[in-house]
């Protein structure tokens, strides 16, 4: 029934998630890209846990605050001020024409700039921007509508400043840096350039500084200098100004730079020895046991018979079968070399192989029930010979010693093996001319692979259609071998002894019993 709750509602759920810090509804946003990866469904229960999460974490008693540490500003000393005219340059910032298309100011109503560009906004004092800026409902970070400060998504930077806070509400006064120094009469009289100048010192306050923004004042009419190091009069329209550095006697600081290296003092006397043991010391891996004796196996570049085009090598080994005596020989066409295997460029081909219900259904058919395999199937399928090169292999002559060859028909393990050996044997069946239709219907439908299940009415019928198939095989270069029945055997040389007593035989991975004809499944527990 949760799926009926209205509170589970996208619709409902951003209303209630709108109301979250910004940086919070960052953090959901995350964590719900992660539940829809596992396939799962936001639900409200996992809002109440993301908030219960999030209040958790600010209330950490170790490590909730996180904040910078604010750098006060420095006071000015309480020292008695001395009159003097300074000077404070106001960067002036470019009108910049908004390319965004066309956009409204809202304080001089004019198009195609924004609040933060408006020379009108900018013409007003720190209050009158401040008032407006309530009064319009907009943020004191960006200047933008529909949100505060506190939760601005994307803050203005002053391009006067670098500071986070939009250029319009640059503070020229919070950043002028007072100089301690400031001239008094008695500076003046350290340079005998400047004991002409009449100045003007009065003990007042300051009141007003004046900027570039009025250069008709700060621009000089006459200048007294010295040295390139000393400071300078200048006379302006409200009288003579002393600029440049007046106090001499500012102490010098020196800095001094220490860099304190903590070596391992074992690791360094064993980098010392080292360096006089070098040849102790090899950069290259030693071979191992079995590369070894892989190198002293490889064959001379002068006996190797080169042809032009694609090759590839197999590497095989060979495989036990506790019930056989005979070793079978495994080629491994999945082993990668590079990256690469022979079975990724072979194409796997069209499934030719009969249904293993079907096949074990009309096994059961009749009375009579006759078996066969095909010896060494895929062996009987040449490989053509321009694709030979891809199956090489070594092996070891009567003398030992390793020689290349190349395979020229198919081997199990191979991907395209066992389509073309399917595709083989009913070929071998189309081509049979003088062959009974049965015969050829019988290659066709009652093979698995090379597994033959045969049912009949009757021994001799079995008898002659085992026959049939095994010639018309035969023409085919398949060699159809180990007959076995439910029946006492006729004479006939290809079949194996009569059974005698209760024999169990595998047919298709189950076990057949002989005798009466069932089929048995061995259990191991």
């Amino acid at each position: 029934m949760s799926s009926v709750n209205p509170l589970n509602s996208p619709k409902e759920l951003m209303n209630i998630v709108k109301k979250l810090p910004f940086k919070m509804r960052e953090a959901w946003r995350r964590k719900t890209h992660n539940l829809s990866k596992k396939g799962k469904t936001v639900k409200f229960d996992d809002l109440v846990d993301f908030v219960r999460d999030e209040a958790s974490l600010l209330k950490q008693p170790i490590f909730s605050n996180i904040a910078d540490a604010s750098i006060a500003k420095a006071k000015p000393s309480g020292a008695t001020k001395k009159l003097s005219l300074v000077t404070s340059a106001e960067a002036q910032k470019d009108l910049q024409n908004s390319t965004n298309g066309k956009q409204t100011c809202p304080c001089c109503k004019k198009d195609n700039h924004t609040i933060d560009n408006c020379f009108f906004f900018k013409k007003k004092s720190t209050k009158e921007k401040k008032d407006f800026i309530k009064r319009s409902g907009r943020c004191f970070a960006c200047l933008k509508e529909n949100h505060f400060s506190k939760n601005c998504p994307k803050r203005s930077t002053c391009s006067t400043c670098g500071e986070s806070h939009p250029t319009a509400l640059h503070r020229a006064a919070d950043k002028l840096v007072l100089a301690p120094d400031i001239p008094t009469a008695d500076h003046v009289r350290m340079f005998p350039q400047l004991k002409e100048v009449p100045f003007n010192f009065v003990n007042v306050e300051i009141g007003l500084l004046i900027g570039l923004d009025v250069p008709c004042l700060i621009r000089p009419q006459e200048v007294v200098s010295g040295a390139d190091d000393e400071p300078y009069a200048s006379l302006h329209s409200l009288g003579w100004a002393l600029n440049g550095p007046v106090d001499t006697s500012a102490d010098t600081t020196n800095n001094f730079r220490t860099i304190v290296d903590q070596s391992d003092i074992e690791n360094c006397f064993e980098q010392m020895y080292a360096q006089d043991f070098v040849d102790v010391y090899s950069s290259k891996a030693d071979l191992s046991v079995e590369d070894v004796k892989w190198e002293k196996l490889r064959v001379p570049q002068e006996q190797l018979q080169y042809e032009p085009g694609e090759a590839w090598f197999l590497v095989h080994h060979a495989v036990f079968h506790k019930t056989k005596k005979n070793i079978r020989v495994v080629f491994d066409c999945s082993l990668k070399y590079c990256g690469v295997s022979l079975n990724d460029n072979l194409l796997q081909g069209p499934d030719l192989t009969n249904l293993l219900l079907g096949v074990l259904l009309r096994f059961r058919q009749g009375p009579v029930a006759s078996m066969a395999d095909i010896e060494k199937m895929y062996y009987q399928v040449r490989v053509p010979q321009k694709h030979s090169n891809l199956m090489r292999f070594f092996w070891y002559d009567d003398e030992g010693k390793p020689v290349e060859y190349r395979l020229r028909v198919h081997v199990f393990g191979a991907r395209s093996s066992p389509s073309v050996a399917s595709f083989a044997l009913s070929r071998a069946a189309l081509d049979a001319h003088r062959w009974s239709a049965a015969a050829k219907t019988a290659v066709q439908r009652i093979f698995y692979v090379d597994d033959f299940l045969l049912s009949s009415s009757d021994p001799a019928a079995a008898e002659l259609l085992c026959g049939e198939v095994k010639g018309l095989l035969a023409e085919g270069g398949f060699n159809l071998t180990g007959f076995k029945g439910n029946y006492k055997n006729s004479d006939l040389k290809w079949f194996l002894p009569a059974v005698t007593g209760a024999a169990l035989d595998r047919v298709l991975g189950v076990l057949w019993n002989l005798s009466d004809d069932t089929f048995e499944y061995k259990l191991n527990y």
